[in-house]
């Protein structure tokens, strides 16, 4: 929801009616850096049973012995792009 609500205020501050790639990519760049702070409070959470409290919360599922997948897609887009920057 926050992402579609993003996309639309980039829409109406540009004043545009057609979505457009570049319009999507703002929205979500904005999103991201609204759950920044959250995503950040989470990690600093995190102990020695991280995959336990990730998967308690509903962030990732395992989907095979030693493998899991993220729910929450922009947690994992946030992850990356912060180890990327190191």
């Amino acid at each position: 929801m926050l992402l579609c609500s993003e996309i639309y205020y980039v829409l109406l501050e540009a004043g545009e009616e057609r979505l457009t790639l570049d319009i999507v990519q703002l929205g979500y760049a904005r999103a991201l850096a609204t759950l920044s702070p959250v995503y950040e409070e989470l990690l600093d959470d995190l102990g020695k049973r991280a995959v336990d409290i990730l998967i308690f919360k509903a962030i990732i599922e395992k989907s095979g012995r030693g493998s899991y997948t993220f729910v929450e897609p922009m947690l994992k887009d946030y992850l990356v792009r912060t180890i990327e920057s190191y």
